[in-house]
């Protein structure tokens, strides 16, 4: 039976009649481990290792943590990776390694602010302004020619009806008495409208707009150490991979980039720290193992 590992080794290819459960499984017995060995060796459950063995593997989560799996047992194993890994694919063709990136992720990445479209964004704000603006004087304009119009029909009534008393009223104190009212009301509609308008005011609030629109993108540092397997992946603000594999004992991982960033913890219990530009990064409390953790890492 050793000596069929040997060939298997040496051929660089799995016999299609044998898949890849079902050789780790042989070669597991024939070097005399038990499935309890191999689950303290890659720190899973044992329930796991029966699952793999039995090429039982959507029961065991996303393709991405089989693989590591696959990977990490066939190497205590001493048995062809590459050829395991291909067997796995050639079993479920239609889940081979897309990796698990949101949608939502992606869907950001494609509307970043950018000089152009914020430039864009101001002219309209601008354009919006200036058309309410003048709708509002026009509205303002029409109750003014409105009161002009009823005084000059007063006026017009009063000159008819002097004629019978033109002993009783001074024609000259009339006209003058109507002028000054329609001063006065002018000046009186006319003031708040200009009023409204200020042009260093309009200046300094597309200033302030435009510093709103944009925001520069944060730089982070992050720092992970783990007391086991779990596979991470760490994606920056536009959605760019900066991390994609199996993070270990001893193998701690630094990451820079732009923030805040996308981090996945396959088996968040094996994260021992995280820290953000040397400040400790507090995680939620876990309440079972190889549970699967997704946030959002920002500036403490």
């Amino acid at each position: 039976m050793i000596k069929d590992s040997d060939e298997i080794k040496n051929k660089g290819h799995l016999d299609d009649e044998v898949s890849c459960g079902e050789l780790l499984a042989k070669t597991r017995l024939i070097k005399g481990l038990s499935t309890k060995d191999i689950a303290k060796e890659l720190r899973i459950s044992a329930s796991i290792i029966e699952m793999i063995e039995r090429d039982d593997f959507e029961k065991i989560g996303v393709p991405v943590f089989v693989k590591g799996y696959l990977r990490q047992y066939a190497n205590i194993l001493d048995l062809p990776v590459d050829q395991l890994l291909e067997s796995y694919n050639q079993l479920n063709p239609e889940k081979s390694s897309a990796p698990i990136v949101n949608a939502a992720i992606e869907k950001t990445s494609k509307f970043v602010l950018t000089p152009k479209l914020i430039l864009v964004s101001v002219f309209a704000l601008i354009a919006l302004f200036l058309i309410w603006f003048l709708v509002s004087m026009l509205t303002k304009k029409e109750p003014l020619l409105d009161q002009v119009t009823g005084i000059q029909d007063i006026q017009d009534f009063e000159v008819m009806d002097f004629k019978s008393v033109m002993n009783e009223v001074n024609l000259i104190e009339i006209e003058e008495t109507i002028t000054e009212k329609s001063e006065l009301l002018i000046n009186q509609d006319l003031e708040p409208v200009m009023n409204e308008v200020n042009l260093i005011e309009i200046e300094e609030t597309e200033i302030e707009t435009s510093e709103f629109l944009y925001k520069e993108p944060e730089g982070l540092t992050l720092t992970i150490e783990y007391s086991g397997l779990c596979w991470t992946e760490i994606y920056d603000v536009n959605g760019k991979l900066l991390f994609y594999e199996l993070g270990d004992l001893g193998k701690d991982v630094v990451v820079s980039g732009a923030g805040p960033m996308d981090v996945l913890f396959g088996a968040a219990t094996e994260v021992l720290s995280l820290s953000v530009d040397s400040q400790n990064y507090p995680l939620p409390g876990l309440s079972r193992q190889d549970e699967v953790l997704r946030l959002k890492v920002s500036k403490l």
